[in-house]
This record gives C-alpha cells, structure tokens and sequence, in this order.
C-alpha cells in the first residue's frame, strides 16, 4: 500500500543528510543521521530530505521520504543540557539517568532545573572538572552522593540551588540525576536556567582538547556583531574536514553561547550551509573552556585550553595584532585561522575540494620567503579519526607551501600551492588578498 504524509516547514533539525558541493552525475549516496531524543519505542517517525541543483534552489532535483522506527529499548547516553532550551530525553522504565549534566563556570550563582514529565524523581550531583580527565572523552556517570534533591511543581519536579551571599556554586560538572519510576519508556523535558556574577573573559583564537593531542579543534572568535566559532576535525573517513557554527550575539553577563552548527560547501560561486548538529562554548574559567556538541547524531563534550597567548610579532617595531579569522573577498574560496604571536605563527587554511567538500590544511614550519617582509611555511595535510570515532593513529604529510605578506593591519597577501594527498588529491593555488573579518584584541606586549 502507498503512504501519504504531508510534511510542513519545520524548524527541526534533528534529520540530518549531506552531500558535495557538485556531482557529475551517477549514483548518489548520501549520510543519514537522525538525533531524535524524544523519539519513542514503536513510534514511526517521518521525514524528507530534498535534492537540489544549486544553493538558490529548494527541491528542484526531487524530494526522498526517510522512515525511522525504534524498536528496541532506548540505551542511556551521555547528553549535556543546553541552557535556556526544552531538552528532550527518553529514559527506559525502572531506570536511573546518570549521565545528563550541565557545565557552569566558577562565576555560577543560582542553577534551577525544571523537569517536566510524570513518575520520577530527580536529584543533583557534582564532580570537579578534574574528575572528569580520567573518562575523556566519555563522562563518567553521576554520583550519587546527591547534593540536593527536587521539588514538585506542576507538571514535574524543580531542582534549586544558591551559592550563599559573596559566593558561588564551583566549576564543574553537575548532574541531574533522573529516576523513570514507571515501568515503561518515558520522554522527559529538562530546562536549566544559570544565573552568573559576572561573564568569564576569555581569549578568543585556537583552542584544542586539554587532556589529549588529536589535531583538532576549534577557532573561538567575535565577528559579524557576535560571537562564531570553526569547528577543524575530521570525518568519518579520517579526511580533514571543518563546519561552521551561526554568529550569535553575546548575552550580558553570560559565559554560555550555543549556536546551530553548519557543513560548508561550495559550488565555485557561493558557499551552501546545512545544518548537521548544535554546539555549546562555555567559558569555565580563564584559559579553559568546556566544549559540548551535537553532530551527525552523536552527542559529547571536552575541556578545552587555549593555544594561544596575548601577545603580537613586531612589525616596523611596533607590536602589531594579527591573530585572529581572515576570510577571501571570494567565500567561495575559504578563509584563514591566522595565529600569530612575538615568537611564532601558524596557518589553518580551509578550502574546498575538487568536489566542493569542506577540508583544511595547516601550515606552521617557516621556510625562506620569496616575498618581502613575506613568511613562508610548509603545509601539512593531516588524517586522523572523526570526533565521535573510535581514536586511530593522526599522520600527516607535507604537501606545498603557503607564503604571507601583510599588507596592512586588515590585508594580507597569501600565496599557496600545495596538493592534498589520496584520496582527496585537491590541487590548490592561490595569490590573494584576504582580509580580517574579527575583532582586534589588544596585544599584551605593547
């Protein structure tokens, strides 16, 4: 028998499904994920994913319906809660949730947490951040030495706590520890609301796992009227890859920013965005970030360091600030993460390429320039494991070379040419002008 749904416009982004940014023709395939957390034992969940021949199109090409139903028992899983947001999650019945938690920055005060749903209970419990290095990247589960219990209100239950008068609650990892008393599978609802001192001030530049080297991550910066970040990590094939989180204006007073998480292509002319997960940056304290994301259906999060500091090269004797995101007037061409301090400077370059597809590059050995007052530096082509993959070996190969010239203190000159290796086997060269397109921070040696 046939099927029939009509589906409406929707803000949902929970069915996820990419491609390249052109296809020459032939069979087609494409990833699917599905992050549905209220999606229910039984439940037959519907949804389409449309083909497109160009950016300025909706479905031109055609429209695929995709059918999803779980039949089996949901499996407990590690999910970070997004503050100032409805937080669906399904609990089997008779089971005890020990692994949803929120992170607050030691200028936490107030944390109140409504969650909304029918035979339960629910407590808190906390762990320091460094309790948390021996599980990177999984977190362990909640204790349960609870720090406060739960209240009724309608509909659920509420936990409520306050730092006393001149204090705060402490950086960490706290968790809301939830009991499904029923014997049956349930969706509950969870709301946090964090109320801060004050915001945690933190460098903006590259940042990258505190506990363990794996060459990624990310480009935490404020442009555009917000704050936005670069996400460089890797797909499931261990290729090079980056996605692009929306600039959100900051909030006053909050260490928190979330943002809808995007894959970049490009079809030589303009860049194409689809949205494949959420992300969330919160300022823990000075020089540490935690970072929790929502990508291709998978959940996690990770402590972050900076790797960078304050400081500026001098140029002309005068310390000059060039750290910071350098973009093509051309999108269609990439942009730069540009790191550059009084005694060293580095390159991530990312393009697209020979089908349009998002990937990167780095660039930090120094070799003679060519240019003058130029910088010239190998490039490394990187393969290691995607984000939610089980860890493998990272290698990486040198593949060309890229030279800069600063023009000005918001133009610079970069020369590239390198050829990425198997399978990618991207040729890539360039001699543009690129132009800064974030905030200038003060350099800490001027």
């Amino acid at each position: 028998p046939y099927e029939i749904a009509v589906l409406t416009a929707s803000t949902d982004r929970s069915l996820v499904s990419f491609g390249p940014g052109v296809h020459n023709g032939g069979a087609l395939s494409l990833p699917v994920y599905w992050d549905q957390p209220e999606m229910l034992r039984d439940q037959r969940w519907v949804g389409a994913i449309g083909l497109a021949s160009s950016p300025d199109e909706f479905a031109d090409l055609g429209v695929t319906s995709v059918a999803v139903l779980r039949t089996t028992n949901a499996a407990v899983q590690e999910t970070a809660i997004f503050p100032g947001r409805d937080n669906d999650v399904v609990i089997p019945g008779n089971t005890r949730h020990r692994q949803l938690y929120i992170d607050l920055p030691e200028t936490a005060i107030e944390l109140q947490i409504d969650i909304l749903g029918q035979s339960m209970n629910a407590n808190l419990s906390f762990l320091d951040f460094d309790a948390l290095a021996a599980s990177v990247p999984a977190t362990p589960l909640a204790p349960e030495d609870f720090v406060t219990g739960s209240q009724p209100i309608s509909g659920g239950r509420r936990i409520s706590i306050a730092a006393a008068n001149g204090e705060t609650l402490g950086a960490g990892r706290w968790f809301v520890v939830i009991d499904n008393l029923a014997a049956a599978e349930r969706v509950f609802v969870v709301n946090a609301t964090v109320q801060e001192s004050a915001a945690v001030g933190n460098l903006r530049g590259l940042w990258g796992p505190l506990h363990r080297t794996i060459n990624q991550g990310i480009d935490w910066q404020i442009g555009g009227g917000g704050n936005f970040a670069v996400w460089y990590t890797y797909d499931e094939d261990g290729l090079p890859t980056f996605y692009i989180s929306n600039t959100v204006p900051p909030v006053d007073g909050s260490s928190i920013y979330n943002a809808i998480l995007f894959r970049a292509t490009s079809n030589d002319q303009r860049n194409f965005l689809t949205p494949v997960g959420e992300v969330q940056i919160t300022s823990v304290a000075p020089g540490r970030l935690m970072y929790a994301w929502r990508l291709n259906g998978n959940h996690g999060s990770e402590m972050y360091r900076t790797n960078i500091d304050s400081s500026c090269p001098l140029i002309g004797g005068v310390p000059s600030q060039r750290t910071g995101h350098w973009v093509s007037p051309d999108t269609s061409a990439g942009g730069v993460t540009l790191l550059s301090i009084a005694n060293a400077e580095a390159w991530i370059r990312y393009y697209y390429d020979n089908l349009n597809r998002p990937r990167w590059v780095l660039a930090d050995e120094e070799l003679p320039p060519t240019l003058p007052d130029g910088v010239s530096m190998e490039v490394l082509d990187f393969r290691g494991f995607c984000i939610y993959c089980d860890p493998s070996p990272i290698s990486r190969e040198v593949v060309g070379t890229l030279e800069r010239q600063f023009i000005d203190s918001g133009t610079t000159r970069e020369v590239s040419d390198f050829l990425a290796g198997p399978p990618i086997n991207a040729s890539v060269q360039n001699d543009r002008a690129i132009v800064r397109a974030t905030f200038t921070p003060a350099c800490s040696n001027q």
